[in-house]
């Protein structure tokens, strides 16, 4: 017994890792309770785990070796067999994982695209960026700084830096270098939402003011005459509404 005893904690520890790697690649590249049928898949975990086994196995081989007298030296081979063995396995289970994502498209590049919004649509995304923030930081941004504070959370994978930086700008405008044409409410600014008057109250509305990061009294401030369509805003329930 003691003879078999290195290769059945081989076997054990194979079986673990390869047990693990299947379980990971079901729940990430093909998703919970299904099984892939894909026989190359098959075949490159039979590859990884073969060779891990003759990795192991030399090892265990060497641990065992009469000619190895010291218990020091036996100690080491057990360990590297066992480190080989269970940490391998993980490490390659997760690679193979990662070339299974990479074929299936997972990893590719998303395909750019040109942001085209109307000012509803940039009020609502506007919206979104800044709930992000207050859940994030406990409160929306201050007022002097709000649109820099939002200016991440407005990027998706399809969308430039730049072409996300648009839906901070009103459409309607003359497409002037430094014009937004949006407004945070002031009365909201670094407050917590359960502090505010209720989700009616306006977070972001259309503004006279130019600038970044404009802030200000939607009853006072927004434009007059009124932009083509009606002053839009929205609340901090995300219902869109005309001032």
């Amino acid at each position: 017994m003691k003879r078999w005893l290195p290769w059945i904690v081989v076997a054990l520890g194979l079986g673990v890792a390869f047990g693990f790697a299947f379980w990971f690649r079901v729940r990430v590249s093909d998703g919970p309770g299904e099984a892939t049928s894909d026989a190359r898949a098959w075949i490159r975990l039979i590859a990884i785990y073969g060779g891990l086994a003759v990795a192991a196995a030399v090892m265990v081989i060497r641990s065992t070796d009469r000619r190895l007298r010291t218990t020091m030296a036996k100690g080491l081979g057990w360990v590297g067999a066992i480190v080989v063995t269970a940490l391998g396995g993980t490490m390659l289970s997760i690679a193979d994982t990662a070339v299974s994502a990479s074929q299936s498209g997972f990893l590719d590049d998303v395909e750019q695209r040109t942001y085209e919004g109307d000012v509803e649509a940039n009020l609502k995304a506007i919206h979104t960026a800044l709930m992000l923030v207050h859940d994030s930081d406990g409160q929306f941004p201050d007022a002097d700084g709000w649109m820099d504070a939002i200016a991440n959370r407005l990027k998706t994978s399809d969308l430039s830096e730049e072409e996300a930086a648009k839906k901070l700008v009103n459409p309607d405008l003359a497409k002037g270098e430094g014009e937004y044409g949006f407004a945070l409410n002031g009365a909201v600014a670094g407050k917590f939402v359960d502090d505010l008057a209720g989700a009616e109250e306006i977070l972001v509305f259309e503004s006279r003011a130019l600038e970044r990061n404009a802030f200000g009294d939607p009853t006072k401030d927004a434009p007059n005459p009124a932009r083509k369509g009606g002053n839009l805003a929205i609340s901090v329930g995300g219902k869109m509404v005309r001032l």
